[in-house]
């Protein structure tokens, strides 16, 4: 499994991409609904959508691109 970035936008969708550039797997596109399960919506500083990232380790860290906020 590679390294993933997932984020939901505002109606509720659920977007996600490999870091390393290759299309999304099966198994990816599993990990990446687990991973935006729990997803805040929106930065609580600026308002933008949050994204996920996650990777083989389980590890998530929640980041505003916009901000540069992590949670």
């Amino acid at each position: 499994m590679a390294f993933l970035e997932v984020m939901r936008t505002a109606d509720g969708r659920v977007l996600a991409r490999r870091a390393d550039g290759l299309p999304l797997t099966a198994q990816d596109r599993e990990e990446a609904k687990r991973l935006a399960g729990d997803a805040p919506r929106e930065c609580s500083e600026c308002g933008q959508p949050m994204t996920v990232m996650g990777g083989t380790q389980r590890l998530k860290v929640w980041v505003c691109w916009h901000c540069a906020k992590s949670v």
